[in-house]
């Protein structure tokens, strides 16, 4: 019996360290399997798509999961049909879906529509098709083109009161200058200037577009004093009576009242009255013809 309880006391002690060399190798294999399984997790899951290994937009993500909601609601802030930006070399046709997407109106007229130019400036209707095509080719959208379009209208309307201004100011130094020159007959030799200057155009619209052939300046011929002086000298030249052209003799006509204003603007000329009054006067012939002639135009049936 002794002996079997030693067998049976062997057989249980072997059966402890079976179990407890079988407890043991377990354990060993549950810290082989944790250990493979810390390494594998070194490892991110982007690994398994090349295309994706290293990138960093995807390598901040901690699964797909995570990055899957992130572009979802990427999706979401940029709209359902989202916008494309072409690439270098993109046909006509995908430049055109790709400023249409931005807000790009569908014709270049629209730029333009309901619009006015500031009050008073000219403004060429012509190349204001061209600016509307031009912000079209570029893609602007409506709110783009309105700020560019609004700044060059004010900038040229500024531009072109500052010319207007520099204009009036030139005519009243011309006629400033004039006026100490010739006094009151000024208006007089104007008034005779003009009419020669009709006659030698043609009509008195030729006479007026010359008169207002602008300078780069933004002044014009009816302002520049040497210009008018000179007009004033040759039309008391034509205005003695006589306008030779063509072989023919032609009087510069006035009605009674502007022959009558004339005869009074001369009334008072001491430069002219010395020469009327006297027969020795160098110009005492050109200023009897003169009288004479506008003394007709004021009674052209005759003396009473």
């Amino acid at each position: 019996m002794a002996g079997e309880e030693g067998v049976g006391e062997a057989a249980i002690d072997d059966g402890a360290g079976a179990g407890a060399g079988a407890g043991a190798g377990t354990g060993a294999a549950t810290g082989v399997g944790e250990g493979a399984g810390a390494a594998a997790g070194s490892a991110h899951w982007s690994e398994a798509y090349p295309s994706l290994v290293g990138h960093p937009t995807v390598t901040k993500f901690e699964d797909p999961g995570k990055m899957a909601e992130s572009y979802v609601e990427l999706e979401t802030k940029i709209g359902q049909k989202g916008v494309i930006v072409p690439k270098e070399g993109a046909s006509e046709a995908e430049m055109d879906t790709f400023h249409a997407s931005l807000g790009r109106p569908q014709d270049s007229t629209a730029y333009f529509a309901g619009w006015k130019p500031p009050e008073g400036l000219p403004w060429d209707t012509s190349m204001q098709d061209a600016m509307g095509k031009t912000f079209h080719k570029l893609g602007l959208t409506t709110a783009q083109a309105a700020g560019v379009r609004d700044t060059y209208a004010e900038a040229q309307s500024r531009t072109y009161k500052d010319m207007q201004s520099a204009v009036a100011t030139a005519g009243q130094d011309s006629m400033a200058k004039l006026q100490e020159i010739h006094g009151d007959s000024l208006p007089a030799k104007i008034d005779i200037a003009n009419r020669a200057g009709e006659w030698f155009m043609g009509s008195p619209e030729a006479w007026a577009e010359l008169m207002n052939k602008p300078f780069a300046d933004g002044t014009n011929l009816g302002n520049s004093q040497p210009w008018i002086a000179a007009a004033i000298e040759r039309g008391g030249d034509m205005a003695e009576a006589k306008v030779f052209g063509m072989g023919e003799t032609r009087i510069l006509t006035k009605s009674p009242q502007d022959a009558q204003a004339e005869l009074n603007s001369l009334k008072i000329d001491k430069g002219f009255m010395a020469a009327l009054t006297n027969n020795e006067h160098v110009e005492h012939k050109q200023a009897y013809e003169r009288w004479t002639a506008l003394f007709q135009q004021l009674h052209p049936e005759g003396p009473a």
